[in-house]
C-alpha cells in the first residue's frame, strides 16, 4: 500500500474500523486525517475481448492477423451499447457532450488496442462513434505552456486510439494458421505437459508472453498513477492478454488464470486506485455484451 508523501497515517483496516462513537473523538480525527491525506483517484479499466474471426474451426491462431466476420457490425453495436448504458456517463469535469441530448455527458475515455485487426477495427469503430456523436472542449493546459504563462484551451476533444504492440496475443510461431491435426498430438502433448515454459517453434512461451503483457500493463498503471483526475480506459485485446492482466491484478498464479473463461465479446472490469492498491477491486469477469 502506497501513501502520498504528506500522509501522516496509513489507511489500514484497523483505521477504517476504529470506534467512531461520540466518545471516540481522537479515533474520528485520526481516521478523517488519514482519509484526507490519501490520494484516492479511482480509474476504471475495461478489458474487452474481440469478436469472431474468419478462421476455420480447428485452426491455431494467436498473432495471426485474422479478418473479422460478417458479425462485426453487430459486435460493434453491442460494444457501443454497453459503454453507453453502463459505464461512461457521469459528472466528470472533462467531458464530451451529446449534441442532441445536453443532459448526457460522456467521460473522455482512453482507448488502447492490440494492433491485430480483430481488435483494432473494434477500437476504430468505437472511436468513430464517439467522435460522430459527441463533441466538447477540454482544458489542455500543459506544464510547459503554463510555465510560459500561456495555455491551450477550448480545443475540441477527440478520442484517440493508442496501439500497443505488447497487447498482442501469444505468438504460436510455426503453429500459426495450422490445423491442430497437422500440428500433431505429440507436439500438443509436449505443450500440455509444460504449459508455462513450452516455447512454440519460432514463437514464445506462455511465461515470456506473460512478461511482455505485464510490462505493458505496469507501464500503463504508472502513467495512470501520475494522473490527477479519474480516467476511463478501454483495452481491446485477446483472451490471453486479459488473463495475464487479471492474474497480476488479482495476484493469482499465472497457471491458475489459464482456467478463467474469457469469451469473445466479453468485458472484465477493474476499479484501480494507483496510490491505494488495497482499495482496488475487480468488478466483473467475462460479462457478455
Amino acid at each position: 500500500m502506497v501513501i502520498e508523501k504528506d500522509s501522516k497515517q496509513s489507511l489500514t483496516p484497523e483505521v477504517l474500523t476504529s470506534d467512531l462513537s461520540p466518545s471516540s473523538d481522537h479515533a474520528l480525527t485520526s481516521t478523517s486525517n488519514a482519509i484526507t491525506n490519501v490520494t484516492t483517484i479511482n480509474h476504471r479499466i475495461f478489458l474487452v475481448r474481440h469478436g469472431d474471426v474468419d478462421v476455420p474451426s480447428g485452426v491455431c491462431y494467436g498473432q495471426l492477423d485474422c479478418a473479422v466476420t460478417s458479425s462485426f457490425n453487430k459486435d460493434l453495436q453491442k460494444l457501443i451499447d454497453y459503454f453507453q448504458t453502463h459505464c461512461l456517463f457521469s459528472d466528470h469535469p472533462q467531458q464530451l457532450q451529446h449534441p442532441h441530448h445536453k443532459d448526457q455527458k460522456l467521460d473522455l475515455p482512453i482507448i488502447i488496442t492490440s494492433p491485430l485487426q480483430r481488435c483494432a477495427q473494434l477500437a476504430q469503430g468505437l472511436q468513430t462513434y464517439f467522435d460522430n456523436n459527441y463533441s466538447g472542449t477540454k482544458d489542455l493546459t500543459s506544464k510547459g505552456s503554463a510555465s510560459k504563462g500561456s495555455a491551450l484551451k477550448d480545443s475540441v476533444s477527440k478520442i484517440s486510439v493508442q496501439i500497443n504492440q505488447n497487447f498482442k496475443e501469444i505468438n504460436f510461431g510455426q503453429w500459426e494458421g495450422q490445423s491442430w491435426q497437422s500440428i500433431g498430438q505429440k507436439n500438443i502433448e509436449e505443450w500440455n505437459n509444460d504449459l508455462l515454459h513450452f516455447t512454440f517453434p519460432d514463437g514464445e512461451s506462455a511465461r515470456s508472453f506473460d512478461r511482455r503483457v505485464i510490462n505493458a500493463w505496469q507501464a500503463l498503471q504508472q502513467q495512470l498513477a501520475e494522473q490527477t483526475q479519474t480516467q476511463q480506459v478501454i483495452i481491446i485485446c485477446h483472451a490471453g492478454v486479459i488473463r495475464s492482466i487479471l492474474s497480476d491484478f488479482l495476484q493469482i498464479p499465472l497457471q491458475h488464470s489459464l482456467t478463467l473463461q474469457i469469451d469473445k465479446m466479453s468485458v472484465s472490469s477493474l476499479n484501480l486506485f494507483p496510490n491505494q492498491n488495497a482499495l482496488s477491486r475487480c468488478i466483473g469477469i467475462n460479462r457478455q455484451f
